[in-house]
Parts: C-alpha cells; structure tokens; sequence
C-alpha cells in the first residue's frame, strides 16, 4: 500500500494530458460547489471537538485518491449507456442538494452528495474500471458530513442512559455520588473541598461522535490491512467497542478531576480537549490489537509472482501487470458537451447553496436590530396585533451549544393569549440542535406525540420549512405544541450589520382539548412571522426553486432515466454475451488457442507464439467483441484483465 511518488513515470504516460484535463474539471466542480458547505463544517469543527476528525477527512481521502492515481490512466471507451448512468447520478446528486437546502439539516444533506457526485464524475469522464478503483477514497468522502448531530439529537438517549449508569456505578467505587437518567442525565458529587458540583451528560457525550469516528478510521484499518475476513471483522468491532469505553473514560476522568481539582478544571480543561485525545488513543490502542495480537499486517505490498518476460505486449499476459498505457487522445466535442453540462449542473448547485441560509438582503439597509445586552429586537415587530416582551438570555446554554445568543421572549396578542418564543443567533446553522432531541431531556419528562415537516413561507422563490411538534406533558397533564424553523437576515449587532444563521422557536402548554387547536395557531403565527422576513432576504432567482418546488416528479423522471439505462446495459451486455458465443464457436483452433493464452495465466510454449503478432490479434479479438479488457489496481500499480466472452466450450 506505500505509494510510489515516481511522478515522471505518470507525467510520460500517453494519456496524462487528457488525464490532467479531465482531472482538473472534476476539482474545479467540486471545489467550487462544496466551497460554502465546507467553510460551514470547518467553522463548526473547530469550535466541537467531537467532530473535529471531519477536518481530517478531505486530506486522507486526498491521500488515497493520490496513492491510486494511476486508475486515472484507465482508457475510457465512451460509451453512451455508462454515459447515461454517470449523468444519472450527477442529476440524482443534484436533487438530493436542492433538497437538501430546504430542510433543517442543509449542511449535513449536502455533504452526503459529496461522494454521489463524485461518482458520477468520475464515470462520465473516466469509466466504470476507474470508479471501481476508486470506490474506498470516494466512499471515505461520506465520513466529510457532520451527519452525527443529526444521530445525537435523535437517537443518543439510549446511549446516554448506558454510558451514564455505568460511569456513575463505577465512580460510586471510589467517592460518594448520586445519578438521575430520567428525565435528564444528571450526576451529582461533592468536591474535596465540599462544594456541591453537577455534570450533565447531554446528546454530545452520548458516544455517538466517538463511535462514528473510530467507524471512519476503522475503515480505513481494515482497508490497509492485510489477513483473513474474520480477523478484519474482529478488528472493527474491538474499534467500536474501544470508542465506547473511551467515551466512558472520558465521563469518568471529567467527573473525577472535578471532584479532586474543581468543576471548572473539569469543563474548561480537561472536558474540552479530552475528545481528541482519546479518540488518537483509541486509533493507535486499535492499530496495536490488530498488529500485535490479530496479527494483522498494515501496508504490506502483496505484488503477483510473475517475470514478466513477454514485452511483446503493452502488458504481461500472465499477470495482467501494464508496461504502457495504449494512447487514448481526447474526443473534444464530447469534453466540450461534457463541461457545458458540468456548468449547468454548477450553475443549478451553486443557486441551491444560496438557500442554505435564503440569502441575508445585500442590502445593508434592510436588517433586524438586536440589543444583545437588553434583548431588544426588531425581529418580531412585523407581526400586527402582537406584542413582545424581553424576558432572558440564556447565557449557560449558548456557551454548550457553541451560539452567538439565546433569547427567551414571550408574544401577547390583544385578547391576552400569550406564546413563547426562542430566538437563536449563530455563525454556522449546523450548530443550532433539533428539538426530537431536546425534548428527550427536559426537567419534566415530555413525550413526543407528532412531528410533521410543513412549508411556512413561500413568496418571492424564497421557502422557509419548518417543523411543527406536538408533546405530552402527564406530570402536567398537557399537551406541548412547539413549530421551529431555520432562517437568516442581516443583524445589527454593535453598530456592526452582518448576516446571521438564525433559529426561531414557538411554543406553548395547552389542555389536552385544546391542542389541536393550539397547534394550527402556532403553525398561522408562524407563517406570519416567516413572510414578514422576506424583507430582510433577497429573493432566490433561478432555476433551482422551480426544481424543489417540482422536486417529486423530477426525482421520478431521473430515478427513471438511471433505472432505464442500467436495464439497457445490462440487456445489451446479455446481447454481446450471445453474439460472442456464436462467433467464438467458429473461430480456428489456432485463434482459440490464441485466446487461451492471452486470457489465462497459466504458462505455455513461448516458441510456439513467437511469430505471431499478439498486440495485433489481441485488438481483432477486441474489436469483435469476443474478449472485454478490464483494468484493475493491484497494489497501486495498473493492471489488466483479459475475459472471453461466454465462449461455449
């Protein structure tokens, strides 16, 4: 697996120009679409030390992509059916973007495209035997979304509840303390000194983040290893199961050093850092398993036993091993159609990034002003008949979540009836929480009874989604009817206007028989509010919006394109297979003969082919479809494969 930097044996490759061209486009598109998106994740990362394996995704998949670079040397027959499925997936891709933009998860949906549209790329320009080659760095690519918060907030309550337990128990060895799981997890200790600390285990202690990113470098252990299944298996669950117990540790460590040192000690110095450290103990403590105990062995070049002594070929027919690529010079009208459909596709990708926040109003002049010190906000003053009133920050929670400003509000209409509301300002929206997950861990136990997705503004091409839930409250009694969503506009910060992520949430406790009710006027004042912004937006031109707005027959027209192109290849791939058959049958016994050695590994009389042009008849048995040439990496180093085509013996 070491890669050879030997670049003055790829730059003399015959096809290293058409290469590099062709490689160029895909970096440009690439870049230029997920630019935004990654600004975002790399600002999220760095201030989430759960996450903060992301930042090394793109350079280890950079690293594979530059160890196999020699697939990029893979000829490309350009054929219209893997033509039809590369722009398939390109489109896909580009549906699952836009859709993305309008949901409440656009940067983690987003990046989930990543490796899709990869794909389609690299089939379009390069071919299928180029993408198989590539398949491990361009599957990587899916570990670049920050997906985990999504896991983290709907699903970490079982994991909490676990690593909590058994943390507490294990502590309760060694020093007094209490622990509570319902509704919240709560551990509750003295320190040495006698002052009464608590530590909260919330959503991103759960474990979810450690154990998605040990699964990352697991991949890529098991990749780099050498040995049987059964050992790389083993492997892979030890790394899940050390991700586990580190994540523990962690919880142990925490609340150990505030118990001896100081609770601030425990966040400030320790709880902070200690995420990145123990995941670099988890990846060398799971490295040492595998090669000390599994026996497994990291980066060992496993290369065919061949001499090599027929350089009649452009390739070793024993081996397969390539000695020169075969020129395959660029057909430049089809690049040409291939980089005006590129641009289309970019113009579209870059319209959907757009929305990602609806776009703040360039105009400086339209803008919310918000008194970060008196909570004074112009953000609702659109809504007539309601009026708001300031009534706290809530300053612990915006130093947990890693946000600007977290505001309490309450809105009273004129009949008296009154609904809350949270305004949330941050630099990145993926920093904002989902409330599927903070409603598993209130004061009062709530359980949560309807979710449903709906569209509050949708004027002017610029569409605010939002998500409306509904709540049981039994110690109560009551029904909680909550409707959230994620915007943007300028704010007036400090005499300083800027554009902001923003996250708006209303709720209100109602009786049981009311709450139907309570919960279509939520979602009314919602929409009024949500179109009493789109002053402070630009609105969204382009085709994209149309696309969204048409998104279910345009996924039904291109899912159907995909499907309708890999049945005709497949179809014309059973064709092939018959009419080779026929042919072969009526081949001389020479020729077939022929065929057996150029197809076979198996060693033979050299004396007897020594006058026979085998590049030559190589191509002829090519070019009558009774032999399919496939290239493969073996060990980094390019390779071909030789098939007869269903020939009846």
């Amino acid at each position: 697996m070491a890669p050879n930097f030997n670049w003055k044996e790829f730059t003399e490759a015959p096809n290293f120009l058409s290469t590099a061209i062709k490689l160029s486009l895909i970096v440009f598109f690439l870049v230029v679409i997920y630019f935004q998106d990654f600004s975002q994740v790399v600002k999220l990362a760095l201030g989430n030390a759960e996450i903060q394996y992301i930042l090394v995704v793109p350079l280890v998949a950079c690293f594979f992509f530059y160890t196999k670079r020699r697939a990029f040397l893979f000829q490309n027959k350009n054929n219209k059916l893997p033509d039809i499925i590369g722009i398939s997936i390109c489109l896909l891709a580009l549906l699952f973007y836009i859709y993305g933009s309008y949901s409440l998860y656009p940067i983690e949906l987003h990046l989930l495209t990543l490796p899709l549209f990869t794909v389609g790329l690299i089939q379009i320009l390069f071919g299928t035997d180029t993408l198989k080659a590539l398949a491990f760095p361009i599957g990587i690519l899916l570990f670049a979304s920050p997906l985990p918060l999504i896991f983290s907030d709907k699903y970490g309550g079982a994991l909490i509840t676990t690593s909590t337990t058994l943390s507490a128990n294990f502590l309760k060895l060694f020093f007094p303390l209490t622990y509570t799981t319902q509704p919240i997890a709560l551990i509750n200790t003295t320190t040495m000194t006698g002052q009464p600390i608590t530590f909260q285990i919330a959503s991103a202690c759960s474990g979810i983040h450690s154990l998605i990113a040990m699964t990352f470098f697991a991949a890529i252990f098991l990749y780099i290893a050498s040995g049987s299944w059964l050992k790389k298996i083993l492997l892979a669950a030890i790394s899940l199961i050390a991700a586990f117990l580190l994540n523990l540790l962690r919880i142990v460590l925490t609340v150990t050093i505030g118990y001896t040192i100081g609770y601030g000690a425990a966040l400030d110095f320790f709880h902070n850092s200690a995420g990145l450290i123990l995941l670099l103990s988890g990846v060398l403590l799971t490295l040492l398993i595998g090669d000390k105990i599994l026996k497994l062995s990291f980066l060992k070049q496993i290369t065919p036993n061949c001499a090599h002594t027929h350089r009649n070929l452009t390739f070793c027919y024993r081996c397969g091993k390539i000695f020169a690529f075969p020129k395959n010079p660029l057909n430049w009208k089809r690049i040409s159609a291939i980089a005006i459909f590129a641009l289309i596709l970019l113009a579209l990708f870059l319209q959907a990034a757009a929305t990602t926040y609806n776009r703040a109003s360039e105009n400086k002049d339209n803008y919310i002003t918000l008194d970060l010190n008196t909570g004074n906000t112009t953000a609702f003053t659109g809504i007539p008949g309601w009026t708001p009133q300031y009534l706290g920050r809530e300053t612990t929670a915006e130093n947990r979540l890693g946000l600007n400003y977290i505001g309490d509000y309450a809105l009273t209409n004129q009949n008296g009836s009154q609904v809350s509301v949270i305004l949330e300002v941050s630099d990145v929206q993926s920093k904002f929480h989902t409330w599927e997950g903070c409603l598993s861990y209130q004061s009062t136990p709530l359980t949560i009874t309807r979710t449903a997705v709906l569209t509050l503004c949708n004027q002017n091409n610029t569409i605010v989604i939002a998500e409306s839930m509904t709540a049981d409250v039994p110690e109560y009694s009551q029904k909680l009817n909550l409707l959230y969503w994620v915007d943007a506009a300028n704010l007036k910060l400090n005499n300083s206007v800027s554009p902001w992520a923003l996250k708006i949430t209303l709720f209100r406790f109602t009786d049981t028989s009311e709450a139907t009710q309570a919960a279509a006027n939520l979602v009314a004042l919602g929409t009024e509010l949500a179109n009493s912004w789109t002053q402070y937006k630009n609105p969204e031109l382009g085709f994209a919006v149309e696309i969204y707005q048409n998104i279910t027959p345009a996924f039904i027209m291109v899912g159907g394109l995909l499907t309708l192109s890999t049945v005709a290849l497949i179809v014309n791939g059973v064709y092939r297979s018959k009419q080779a058959s026929k042919k072969t049958a009526q081949l001389l016994l020479t020729d077939q003969q022929i065929m057996d050695l150029i197809t076979t590994n198996k060693p033979h009389e050299e004396s007897q082919w020594q006058q026979i042009d085998l590049n030559d008849k190589l191509k002829l048995l090519i070019h009558e479809g009774l032999i399919t040439a496939k290239y493969i990496l073996i060990n980094n180093q390019p390779y071909i494969r030789l098939k007869q085509i269903n020939r009846k013996r």
